[in-house]
């Protein structure tokens, strides 16, 4: 007869996660920071449409006077 003996190995695997290894290169690049324009004042506004006729008239007037000439 014939014996056999089996040894028997134990497997422990590591409980703890392993992070992820982190790139040696840093991303040092600058984006464009684009921010939203304020909305104006109406004080501001009311300003800005008054300036914005007043040239929109004087242009009007130089093209009158372009014709009649």
């Amino acid at each position: 007869t014939e014996v056999v003996t089996a040894a028997t190995t134990q497997v422990v695997t590591a409980s703890t996660p392993i992070p992820a290894a982190k790139p040696a290169v840093v991303d040092v690049s600058k984006g464009i920071l684009v921010e939203d324009p304020k909305p104006m004042n109406k004080k501001d506004q009311i300003e800005m449409d008054e300036e914005y006729a007043r040239k929109l008239q004087e242009k009007e007037e130089s093209h009158v006077q372009a014709k009649d000439v």
